[in-house]
């Protein structure tokens, strides 16, 4: 479920392999989600390893979750978290 107007943390996980992708967002989740997609459909996504792992396995094996939500002023910090 998509918060229209909330700050927070996500992941897009590849549920082939585990490996994951971590991003804060200062616009709705939805929103963020459909950017991604957006390209890496159009193989253009800024992060290499997300790009190679999505042009593998295809779009089906990537799930998109909400990890936290927070204040703008968190997000650096609680992005950082979840990286650590």
């Amino acid at each position: 479920m998509f918060i229209s107007k909330a700050f927070g943390i996500y992941r897009i996980r590849c549920q082939v392999n585990g490996h994951f992708y971590i991003g804060s967002t200062i616009e709705n989740f939805a929103n963020r989600w459909s950017k991604h997609r957006t390209d890496l459909r159009r193989g253009r996504h800024q992060n290499p390893r997300l790009q190679r792992a999505w042009n593998k396995y295809g779009e089906n094996v990537f799930k998109f979750s909400v990890l936290e939500y927070c204040t703008v002023d968190q997000l650096n910090e609680r992005e950082q978290h979840y990286l650590n």
